[in-house]
């Protein structure tokens, strides 16, 4: 059961991460923040260079389309959660994503899912269609918006069928340490092809240490995630949910800490999707 402590541990650090990143992502611009935050973990990821093999082909043919999926998840993930309210982005994000690996896990993994596992499904969807709702409704949430979270969960839901795929052919070191730099190369190409945004000196005074941080704690997260993955015994879906919990956390707390409106509305339609979640966890 060693993949449950590393989901948790990457459960806790994924609702501090996302707190920070918006409150980083206020006084920046996207691209600049991903360039910077990935470079730094692709820094940090020099000490794991022993660790580090050559992939082969195959697999580093996935390593690029994975990296791919990220790089335009992350560009579409950024722009909605510097706009929107992060009670109402982590929700949505967080769960569509969880459910939209179980189902692929079923058709792409083989994995299987019991009655238990889809009451926990249809518990983690209709809060998170209520609330959708409600907030569209309101203007809180405009239709370009909603079209950038479901682009980026569907992104992310692939990778995560790739993730699993990589790191039962090679090992979490290899697969972090290549896929880091990719990103990083294919983030400044875009960059240079639509933004005109750049990385400066004053950026870097006022920025890199605190994305720094971030990063180096989003590393511990990430390598937990990956050494659960890599455990042929859990199921991918499983890990997913575990890791989407941080959403009522990350709602409540991040709620109160940016004193956005509605927080006990959000974080109670967040739970009824947790008890879904955590029925996913025991079946």
């Amino acid at each position: 059961m060693i993949w449950v402590i590393a989901s948790l541990l990457a459960l806790t650090i994924s609702i501090v991460r996302d707190i920070v990143k918006k409150s980083i992502l206020s006084n920046s611009q996207p691209i600049q923040f991903v360039i910077v935050f990935y470079s730094c973990m692709f820094a940090i990821a020099q000490f794991t260079l022993p660790y580090v093999s050559l992939p082969s082909k195959e697999v580093f043919s996935y390593i690029v389309l994975v990296s791919v999926l990220a790089v335009i998840s992350n560009l579409l993930t950024l722009r909605v959660l510097k706009e929107m309210h992060i009670t109402l982005f982590e929700p949505m994000g967080g769960g569509i994503t969880a459910i939209l690996v179980v189902i692929f896990a079923m058709i792409f993994l083989g994995e299987f899912i019991n009655i238990i596992h889809l009451l926990g499904i249809i518990l983690i969807i209709i809060p998170l269609l209520y609330l959708g709702l409600h907030d569209y409704k309101r203007h809180d949430i405009t239709k370009k918006q909603l079209y950038y979270i479901l682009g980026a969960t569907i992104c992310d839901a692939f990778a995560i069928m790739l993730d699993r795929t990589i790191v039962t052919r090679s090992d979490p070191f290899t697969y972090f340490y290549f896929v880091r730099i990719i990103e990083v190369l294919m983030f400044i190409c875009v960059m240079y092809m639509f933004y005109k945004d750049r990385i400066d000196i004053p950026f870097l005074r006022t920025h890199l240490a605190p994305i720094a941080r971030l990063a180096a704690i989003t590393m511990i997260g990430s390598f937990a995630y990956l050494f659960a993955l890599s455990d042929t015994t859990a199921l991918t879906g499983v890990i997913r949910a575990i890791i989407a919990s941080a959403v009522i956390f990350t709602t409540f707390i991040g709620g109160q800490y940016f004193h956005e409106d509605d927080v006990m509305f959000h974080a109670s339609m967040a739970t009824v999707s947790i008890v879904g979640i955590i029925l996913m966890i025991v079946a």
